[in-house]
């Protein structure tokens, strides 16, 4: 049988026991399609930092603040309707959010900190600059930025992440 819901976990990151039951009863109280919550940075099994997200994002937010990690997100199933993952080298889910946000306008932050996402120095992401280029170019593509609007989204971005991981991340 199918869900009415969704969710994504990577296989080096963890959930709380009851993240899903809480996060879904809470989307169903309020009647959110599109949830997030804060979550534990980890490197080297070592408590990194907990984020602060914003208590609700909207794609004109989101692409100056990509902090939705994937891995905590819940998506009503009915919302992602035929959206699928891009088939891109990067970022690909970004690309998907972005898509949602359009969508539904707004994301719903619940507040619980219930998943641990691991920081790794050799995954696709450690190249900061690789991925600042192919932001760029999604953006282009995906989003239809113009210069000024990709300039701020890529810079605000960076901000966002050195705020969220600090500047460690970026050696």
């Amino acid at each position: 049988t199918k869900s009415d819901y969704v969710a994504f976990l990577d296989a080096d990151d963890f959930w709380d026991l009851n993240k899903l039951e809480n996060q879904i009863n809470f989307m169903k109280k309020e009647n959110f399609d599109f949830t997030y919550t804060d979550y534990f940075s980890i490197r080297d099994n070592t408590l990194i930092k907990k984020t602060n997200l914003p208590s609700n994002l909207n794609y004109k937010e989101f692409v100056k603040n990509s902090s939705i990690n994937t891995c905590t997100m819940i998506i009503k199933r009915s919302l992602i309707g035929n959206l699928k993952f891009k088939k891109v080298d990067l970022l690909e889910d970004y690309i998907f959010k972005c898509e949602l946000l359009r969508k539904n306008e707004i994301a719903k932050k619940f507040e619980a900190c219930d998943t641990a996402y691991r920081l790794l120095n050799n995954n696709r992401s450690s190249n900061k600059i690789k991925n600042l280029i192919y932001l760029w170019k999604l953006n282009q593509k995906y989003n239809n930025l113009n210069f000024f609007q990709n300039l701020n989204s890529c810079f605000s971005i960076i901000f966002n992440s050195i705020k969220k991981y600090g500047l460690k991340k970026y050696y």
